[in-house]
């Protein structure tokens, strides 16, 4: 199985992610019903609205999920990186997608039919607790993220945001924690919802406490303590 050990050691796989959840024959007989894809930076691997056929259980890089709302603009909802399962909701309730998946790196994955996914979740059900508990954990931090967001300041909502990115995405650089998920400044203004010189301004004091440090796309934790102090209010 290339896509669950290639090379000498494990693949990284974000700490929360599905396939970290899973045992290893678990792990290897849910990438095994998929057939192996690529993808292009800007691809979409599904779209709002459309039936839900298939998940992508992704294996490296990073995507976007991205809602459309009434007045027609494009907002940041997630972000999902290598070891996250994508476009479950609509397979496991038949139901359109309620969000678009676009590539925001080069990524790699595995696509499994909706019948195929169904199946295995029956006849291994350690794989389907898991997948329940991954599907209630995004929905509990969804509505712990929109508590957040709607009661502290935004230049906390921010940390805490970067917080869990730099946790769940990071990777060591000689500079710090870098955030592999490249991010505009309006897409972390959508995560926090806020506006886009609110962000700005929360930035430039993540910056001021030496917490982070920030380039075109590019946002690296710098200081983790200081970066934990802005998001407990401090």
């Amino acid at each position: 199985m290339r896509d669950r050990f290639e090379g000498p050691n494990p693949p990284s796989w974000a700490p929360s992610s599905l396939l970290t959840q899973l045992s290893v024959e678990d792990a290897e007989a849910l990438l095994a019903a998929g057939s192996p894809r690529t993808f292009a930076r800007g691809d979409w691997l599904m779209l709002l609205g459309e039936p839900g056929t298939y998940v992508v259980v992704l294996t490296s890089g990073c995507v976007k999920v991205l809602g459309g709302p009434a007045d027609g603009r494009t907002t940041l909802l997630a972000v999902r990186a290598a070891g996250d399962v994508v476009g479950e909701l609509s397979v496991l309730d038949g139901e359109p997608r309620s969000a678009s998946v676009v590539a925001a790196s080069h990524v790699r994955g595995r696509l499994i039919e909706a019948r195929a996914f169904r199946s295995l979740l029956a006849t291994r059900p350690s794989i389907g607790l898991v997948v329940q508990r991954v599907v209630a954990a995004k929905l509990r931090r969804q509505i712990r993220h929109r508590m957040d967001v709607g009661a502290q300041p935004v230049a906390v909502g921010l940390a805490r945001v970067i917080e869990h990115l730099g946790t769940e995405y990071g990777q060591q650089t000689p500079e710090g924690t870098l955030i592999a998920v490249p991010l505009s400044q309006p897409e972390l203004a959508a995560l926090v919802a806020a506006e886009r010189s609110s962000v700005e301004r929360a930035l430039r004091r993540l910056r001021e406490r030496g917490a982070v440090s920030t380039g075109y796309r590019r946002v690296i934790v710098t200081d983790w303590a200081a970066l934990r102090a802005v998001a407990a209010g401090s």
